[in-house]
């Protein structure tokens, strides 16, 4: 078995260390034997949030949506800063003044298509960095390919929990634009 190791004696004690620190497997071959085997993760990869200090533009034209996902991301310990908007006109010129590295922005804008708008942001020498997530209550693979193509680096589904949420931000913020 690849990355286990094998403890003898006391194993009971000793394995429940190496499970905790590392989220490893425990299989005892023996109901009283003296042998258990411990299975770990070759390389552990301790799951870290972002760095504090994010600071995030909501870009969403449902006063609801906004309020409900800036709260939740000010409960968020590396968020620094919240802005919102629910018009897209001169967003990017306000990103520009106003500089986020984190932008969600809705699929259902009005007037406009997210996905050039997130195009205008990803080729203006000042905005280009920003990292987009676009936010949607009916993403489909679609809408996936589409953004992708445009430079959303991540998905998040409406309704939206916390967990999506940080996945979201995770994913974004992992990838190179």
């Amino acid at each position: 078995m690849r990355g286990a190791s094998v403890v003898k004696g006391d194993g009971s004690a000793l394995a429940g260390g190496l499970l905790a620190t590392h989220s490893g497997e425990h299989f005892s071959p023996e109901r009283f034997g003296m042998t258990e085997t411990v299975a770990t993760p070759l390389v552990a990869r301790p799951t870290r949030p972002p760095a504090p200090s994010l600071k995030v533009l909501i870009l969403d034209p449902q006063p609801e949506g906004r309020s409900l996902l800036k709260a939740a991301l000010r409960g968020l310990s590396f968020v620094d800063s919240v802005m919102e908007r629910g018009q897209h006109h001169a967003l990017v010129e306000f990103l520009a003044e106003h500089p986020a590295n984190l932008v969600f922005v809705d699929e259902d804008l009005e007037d406009a298509d997210p996905y050039d708008l997130v195009k205008e942001i990803k080729t203006n020498p000042a905005t280009a960095r920003t990292k987009v997530i676009l936010m949607s209550s009916h993403l489909t693979m679609e809408s996936r390919r589409r953004g992708i193509e445009a430079g959303i680096l991540g998905f998040m589904a409406k309704p939206f929990d916390i967990q999506s949420l940080e996945k979201a931000i995770r994913d974004a913020l992992g990838k190179v634009s």
